[in-house]
């Protein structure tokens, strides 16, 4: 009796196993087939610039996207990293309704050489982007650096 209910421990492990295996691996492939890249900073703004930080003059803001449309996906991840920075840099996801700006769906204060994550239900339709670097008293850099990237998922 104890070799036969030892097999059955077995079996129940090895199924477990493969139960295991079979959703780890299910649920990357779904996400990897739901999500997709909408943005990248670039280098410049040169056409077919490399993707990479763009610099942010100290004390002034950049449009980084004018209009970006949204409206297919039902969550977006914003993921902004400030790279040899002096000073906090603010990112505003300004909703765009009718042409016009209607208002700020989220204000993203990023400290120095730190990164923030942020996901949003249902953004509306277009998002303009715009990022503000601080000015840093007493210091000899002229500009802040915003590595960003943004995810839209279904």
């Amino acid at each position: 009796m104890t070799r036969k209910y030892g097999n059955l421990k077995a079996l129940r492990t090895a199924v477990v196993i493969v139960l295991v295996v079979q959703c780890v691996l299910g649920s990357v492939s779904i996400t990897a087939a739901n999500t997709v890249g909408i943005f990248r900073t670039r280098v410049s703004s040169m056409p077919g610039a490399m993707p990479g930080p763009v610099a942010i003059p100290l004390g002034n803001s950049v449009d980084l996207v004018g209009a970006l449309n949204v409206a297919p996906f039902r969550r977006i991840r914003v993921c902004a990293k400030s790279q040899g920075s002096v000073s906090p840099i603010r990112v505003s996801l300004l909703i765009i309704q009718d042409n016009d700006q209607f208002a700020e769906l989220e204000a993203i204060v990023i400290p120095p050489n730190s990164m923030r994550t942020v996901v949003f239900d249902v953004p509306g339709m277009v998002l303009r982007i715009k990022a503000q670097s601080a000015t840093a008293p007493g210091s000899t850099a002229r500009s802040n650096n915003l590595n960003m990237v943004i995810y839209g998922s279904d």
